[in-house]
């Protein structure tokens, strides 16, 4: 039986002389044009790469179908699973022809962006709160120690090489075995993924405390007083508030007169359970339009007590409120078409009266949970 094609083989097939010098300079170019999001890496710039950007990268290594092909029924394909991409493997492949680790450097960036996706919403999360945990962190936690991105990265890579170097230095000939090459990226892919996960715990363990809320609001001012930021736990009301849409909340739609005993309102209950969720986008929307419109209007007089005495009566009128009322207005036709194609006939001004109360309601008592 013939020897399976290794994945070395194929990317020497296509190599041109000056491919790995033309990658390095490519990222570089990266590196330079993104060093504040590298040298921070997780509390005001987090590195992104575009399609656009990773293509350019990726461009010099010449993969086109039938390499692809080729490449789909090697042992290293099949054993990196999910992790594979042409773009990764290219990248170890250069490092060990040439041993300089910017090219780990670039490689360890594309999967930590990747598992930033992946243990934060699109990335996303309150700086504050994560300023507040990488604050109060031991030690071990190498955005602690470290404090830059860059640094930590390195440190990584730094034992990447040292596991390696036996291995790598048998094979002078350029002639690497995919068990290498997989090792190496599963490594360098576990370490990112280990160090993400454990401030993405520490994180979520802080988010889900409101006695956190309450503590990383304070910050000491020049003559040694505490003082709170409103602004700053009120975007966590936003971020609770909206994750709350993603459930049904049975004290909201008792508030609305939705009880699942009130059998005249039944079809009204029945209808909220399922486009609430349904309509997620939307309702978070809306619920950012209700706190924009409150802050706006109180921008200058911008704290906690006048959050909590003042939100719901302001807002209970913000019926009159073009941006707000087309809002509930949207929502309200898409839940009385739903419950029509499903026979039953909703008030749509009663939809709209309910909607309101029930958006109002998640806020007001998110807010509590967190203000008390």
């Amino acid at each position: 039986m013939a020897e399976r094609i290794t994945l070395a083989e194929i990317y020497k097939a296509l190599e041109t002389p000056d491919r790995d010098e033309i990658v390095l300079n490519r990222i570089n170019i990266y590196i330079g044009n993104n060093l504040a999001s590298l040298t921070d890496g997780i509390l005001d710039n987090i590195p992104k790469i575009s399609e656009e950007s990773r293509l350019y990268i990726e461009d010099p290594y010449r993969i086109d179908k039938e390499a692809y092909k080729q490449i789909t029924k090697t042992t290293g394909f099949s054993k990196s699973n999910k992790l594979f991409s042409t773009l990764r493997i290219g990248l170890i492949i250069s490092y060990l022809n040439t041993r300089n680790k910017v090219f780990l450097l670039y490689l360890s960036v594309l999967l930590y962006s990747s598992y930033m996706t992946k243990y934060f919403r699109n990335g996303g999360y309150n700086r504050d709160l994560m300023k507040f945990t990488i604050d109060n962190a031991d030690l071990r936690t190498d955005f602690k120690r470290y404090g830059s991105l860059l640094i930590v990265l390195n440190k990584k890579l730094e034992t990447v090489e040292n596991l390696f170097k036996r291995k790598i230095d048998k094979y002078k000939d350029g002639k690497y075995p995919d068990d290498l090459l997989v090792t190496i990226l599963q490594s360098i892919s576990t370490r990112m993924n280990d160090m993400i996960k454990n401030i993405a715990n520490k994180y979520y363990t802080n988010y889900n405390d409101p006695t956190v809320k309450i503590m990383m609001q304070y910050s000491q001012t020049k003559d040694g007083k505490n003082v709170i930021s409103a602004a700053g736990l009120l975007s966590t009301v936003r971020e609770k508030s909206v994750d709350n849409l993603m459930y049904i909340n049975d004290l909201l739609l008792r508030m609305c007169g939705y009880t699942p005993e009130n059998r005249s309102k039944l079809k009204y209950r029945n209808a909220f359970v399922t486009c609430i969720p349904k309509y997620f986008g939307l309702m978070s929307q809306l619920t950012s339009a209700y706190l924009d419109e409150w802050m706006e209007r109180n921008r200058d007089k911008l704290t906690i007590d006048r959050f909590k005495n003042t939100f719901i009566q302001q807002m209970s009128v913000a019926r009159n409120i073009k941006d707000i009322q087309a809002q509930i207005d949207v929502i309200s036709r898409k839940i009385v078409t739903d419950a029509k194609e499903n026979g039953d006939t909703l008030n749509i001004v009663e939809v709209r009266r309910s909607l309101a109360k029930y958006v109002l309601g998640n806020i007001y008592f998110t807010s509590q949970k967190l203000l008390h």
